[in-house]
C-alpha cells in the first residue's frame, strides 16, 4: 500500500471519528483543580487563598476564587478548606466545588456558618463537616425562585435552627441527584427537610432529624421524586414539641415512581404517610421496607398501616 493511500485511510478514519463525536458528544471528564483555604482568624482578603499561610478570611472570598477559576477552567472541581471558627455570613453556593470543614479543636465544633447557604442554580457543590446555624429569618440551607441545585450534597453537617425557623433544608424547584448523608437536623423547627419541587435521584441517608411537625416532607401537588431513597434515618420530635406529627409525609397527589423508604427509625404519631389513595399504583411504586416505628398513637398513613 502506498504512503498516499495509507494517509487517506487515516484521514477518513479521523473524519468519521470526528463526525461520530459531534453526533454523540461524550461527557466532559471532571478532575480536581485548585485548592483554596479560608481562615477567619489568620486569613486576609488580600491573600490569594492558595495556601494555609495565605488563606482568605471569609467563605464568600473562597467561593469567589472558586467561581473565577471555574469560569476559566470548566472541567475543574475545586476544594475549599475552612478552618475552625464562626463565619457570620450568608453563603451563595459555588458550582463544582467541595467546602470542607477543618480544625474542630480551635472552636470546639466544626467550622460554623452563622447564616444561610443558598444553593440556586449550582452544579456539583458538596458540603462536608460544617455546622450551619441561622437566626430564624431564613432556612438554613435553601433554594429559591424555582432554581434548584443539581448534584448538590451535604455530608456530616449539623443543621441548627432558632425557635422561629420553619425549615432546615428547603428545596424549591427542579433538582437532580441531591444527597443529604449523615447530617444532624437539631433544635426547634417545624420541618427538617422540606421538598417543594420535582426531583430525581434524591438520597436522604443516615441522618438524625428532629422536628415539630414533620421530619421529611414532600409538598402536595408538586413533587414527583423519581428513583429516590430515604434510608437509615432517625426521625423524632424536636425541642418544644410533645410529639412529632409525621415522620415522612408524601403529601403530594401525583406519582412517586421507584421511591424506597427503608430501615428508618421513626417516633411519630403517623410515621409514614401518603396523601392520596385514589390510585393503587401510588402505593405499589413507593416501597416501604423494614422501618422501625415507635408511636404513642396508631398511625393513619396508607403506607404505614400497610407495611411498617
Amino acid at each position: 500500500m502506498s504512503t498516499t493511500s495509507l494517509l487517506n485511510r487515516k484521514l477518513r478514519k479521523q473524519i468519521l471519528y470526528e463526525q461520530w463525536m459531534r453526533r454523540f458528544p461524550q461527557p466532559q471528564e471532571m478532575f480536581y483543580g485548585e485548592t483554596y483555604f479560608v481562615d477567619g482568624v489568620n486569613g486576609s482578603s488580600s491573600y490569594d487563598g492558595l495556601t494555609m499561610e495565605h488563606a482568605v478570611d471569609t467563605v464568600t472570598d473562597g467561593i469567589a476564587l472558586n467561581n473565577a477559576d471555574i469560569a476559566l477552567n470548566a472541567q475543574h472541581n475545586n476544594k475549599i478548606y475552612i478552618m475552625g471558627g464562626t463565619y457570620a455570613e450568608d453563603i451563595t453556593g459555588a458550582s463544582q466545588c467541595d467546602l470542607i470543614g477543618l480544625d474542630i479543636s480551635r472552636s470546639g465544633w466544626s467550622p460554623r456558618i452563622a447564616g444561610t447557604v443558598i444553593c440556586n442554580n449550582i452544579k456539583g457543590m458538596r458540603l462536608f463537616n460544617l455546622q450551619i446555624l441561622t437566626d430564624g429569618s431564613e432556612p438554613t440551607v435553601k433554594t429559591s425562585g424555582g432554581i434548584s441545585p443539581h448534584n448538590f450534597e451535604m455530608h456530616n453537617c449539623e443543621i441548627r435552627m432558632s425557635a422561629s425557623e420553619t425549615y432546615g433544608f428547603h428545596m424549591y424547584g427542579n433538582a437532580y441527584y441531591v444527597k443529604i448523608v449523615n447530617c444532624r437536623f437539631t433544635d426547634d423547627h417545624d420541618y427538617g427537610i422540606y421538598i417543594e419541587g420535582n426531583c430525581k435521584g434524591l438520597q436522604i441517608i443516615g441522618n438524625y432529624i428532629s422536628a415539630k411537625t414533620c421530619g421529611v416532607y414532600f409538598k402536595q401537588g408538586i413533587t414527583t421524586d423519581h428513583d429516590s431513597m430515604i434510608r437509615g434515618n432517625m426521625i423524632l420530635r424536636g425541642q418544644g414539641a410533645t410529639a412529632l406529627v409525621t415522620g415522612i409525609d408524601f403529601a403530594m397527589t401525583n406519582r412517586t415512581p421507584n421511591v424506597k423508604v427503608i430501615h428508618n427509625w421513626i417516633a411519630a404519631a403517623d410515621a409514614i404517610h401518603y396523601g392520596s389513595t385514589s390510585d393503587p399504583t401510588f402505593v405499589e411504586e413507593l416501597s416501604c421496607i423494614d422501618n422501625h416505628v415507635v408511636s404513642s398513637a396508631a398511625g393513619t398513613g396508607v403506607i404505614e398501616t400497610a407495611e411498617s
